[in-house]
């Protein structure tokens, strides 16, 4: 995809990443939807946008996509843009020269974690993305793509996005155990064997209320579990694998009162791991519900992040004017003087599908032509043809 400066439409993104959500879920085996940002590091590269899936809903994601964006942003098929992680083509016969310098991949990646404040805290709130809009405020995505705009090496962040199960009985019963004071393992263990909860004087707790107030505000209902990550690799000696710590804190504005997103950095062998991980597009399982997390003292972070079709959207949108200049010209997008002209609605072009005088082909915007060709009919042809 090729953004342009038009913005996307609140309104029309609430609806499609609801509508989204029903899309990923219906097959038996259910798609993973890829987004995808990379650069080769080269000088003069620009950083390739793109959006994929596995499996038969190509077609359907492909008409959704059309739908969510602005009809001035491009939209074509391409490659494996995964390709231009690696610093030579596969069949390329390597020089004498080359082969003298080669050495072996290095990597440096980032995984993003969701870190709940309690066990839980994971079903409450994140930032939603008409937040950034109402206030003007850069999407995390733009601290993205300024970081590869100015990669020497090259580099690529992924956002996978699966369905989440329903959890609406989850929400209730953390509902009933906020609302009685039994939340934690300590109040359970002080309710049990010290003293009973005041219900009323718990629901008074700002904390309690907070909890409560995000956990409604969550669609338990329709959320999607999100893998994020980040893989910078490099063959060339002379180059430096970058530091990645404006790209660790990018996804932080998202963050919420009792749940965030942190980016953790890892090298060596942890980092080839995420570089093979995101080359082949493995979505990570959530693990909110397994034994392993009801333990006491252990580390609640996940690399599976729960967000709802509200949050979803600030991980994956970009439209040019909310980028830095730097970003802006690396991404390339589509000048204002080449947006494509939208295409008339449907029911004004049928009364030119009859048999007449053939004209051509209806485009939509980024120049996709309809099977059917628009003809002159027979009786407005003498006001048009001498």
């Amino acid at each position: 995809m090729r953004p342009t400066t038009d913005s996307f439409d609140p309104t029309t993104v609430a609806a499609q990443f609801t509508r989204l959500f029903d899309l990923l879920s219906a097959p038996t085996d259910q798609p993973t939807l890829e987004w995808l940002l990379v650069t080769d590091g080269s000088p003069a590269s620009t950083i390739d946008y793109t959006l994929s899936i596995d499996g038969d809903l190509g077609g359907a994601i492909d008409s959704w996509c059309r739908e969510l964006v602005p009809d001035s942003f491009e939209i074509t098929t391409t490659t494996d843009p995964l390709d231009r992680l690696s610093p030579a083509e596969p069949d390329a016969a390597p020089e004498a020269e080359a082969l003298e310098r080669y050495r072996p991949p290095r990597y440096r990646a980032v995984e993003f974690v969701g870190c709940p404040d309690r066990r839980d805290d994971w079903q409450t709130t994140l930032t939603p993305y008409d937040a950034f809009h109402e206030t003007d405020t850069r999407p995390p995505l733009a601290t993205v793509v300024s970081t590869l705009a100015n990669a020497t090496v090259p580099m690529a962040v992924q956002v996978l996005v699966t369905p989440h199960a329903d959890w609406r009985h989850h929400a209730r019963d953390r509902r009933r155990r906020l609302t009685n004071g039994r939340d934690t393992l300590s109040q359970r263990l002080v309710d049990d064997w010290i003293t009973s909860t005041n219900t009323d004087a718990n629901t008074a707790d700002p904390t309690v209320n907070s909890r409560l107030d995000a956990l409604d505000d969550k669609d338990a209902r329709r959320s999607f579990t999100v893998t994020a990550r980040a893989v910078a690799t490099t063959t060339d000696p002379d180059e430096s694998l970058p530091e990645l710590t404006t790209l660790q804190t990018a996804f932080a504005p998202l963050s919420g009162d009792h749940y965030r997103i942190e980016g953790r950095e890892q090298t060596g062998d942890d980092a080839q791991a995420l570089f093979e991980a995101l080359r082949n597009c493995v979505a990570v399982d959530p693990e909110h519900t397994s034994l392993r997390t009801k333990l006491p003292w252990t580390d609640h972070a996940s690399p599976a992040l729960v967000m709802d079709s509200r949050e979803r959207p600030a991980l994956c949108l970009l439209d040019a004017s909310a980028l830095p200049a730097d970003a802006q010209r690396a991404l390339a997008p589509t000048p204002t003087d080449e947006h494509g002209l939208t295409r008339p609605a449907r029911d004004r072009l049928e009364r030119y599908r009859d048999p007449g005088l053939t004209l051509g082909y209806a485009q939509s915007a980024d120049g996709e032509a309809d099977a059917a060709p628009i003809s002159l009919p027979s009786s407005l042809q003498p006001l048009h043809v001498g």
